[in-house]
């Protein structure tokens, strides 16, 4: 006979929650991850750079290098689009470095991408 546990039995034993406080940051960026992954779930081009750029979290690589490693398909057109798009919205950062523009993800972006990107580990 096994006993069964109810709602208005769970009720007698009240259960502490500790909430993490996120930090001001982490919400805004979380809250914009969140908004751009719904708005570019469609875009093929966006979905592979924001992988490749996981794939290489602190590197920065000029435009051609970037297209080149994803242009597969001739895309280059739409992988341009997706890069300035990226930008635009944060989560990829252009700096220059001489006359050189470079690309990588952006720092706060960089943990909440690799979080979305690769698998959780247990250790």
């Amino acid at each position: 006979m096994t006993a069964e546990v109810g709602i208005s039995d769970t009720a007698n034993y009240p259960v502490a929650h500790e909430k993490e406080t996120p930090r001001e940051n982490e919400v805004s960026s979380s809250e914009l991850l969140s908004r751009i992954i719904e708005e570019q779930r469609h875009d093929y081009y966006a979905w592979h750079l924001i992988l490749f750029f996981a794939e290489h979290p602190y590197v920065r690589f000029n435009r051609l290098a970037v297209i080149h490693a994803l242009n597969q398909d001739n895309g280059r057109r739409f992988i341009q689009k997706a890069l300035d798009e990226l930008i635009e919205q944060g989560i990829i950062k252009a700096s220059t470095e001489g006359n050189l523009p470079l690309f990588s993800l952006a720092e706060d972006m960089r943990r909440l991408v690799l979080k979305l990107t690769r698998p959780t580990q247990n250790s």
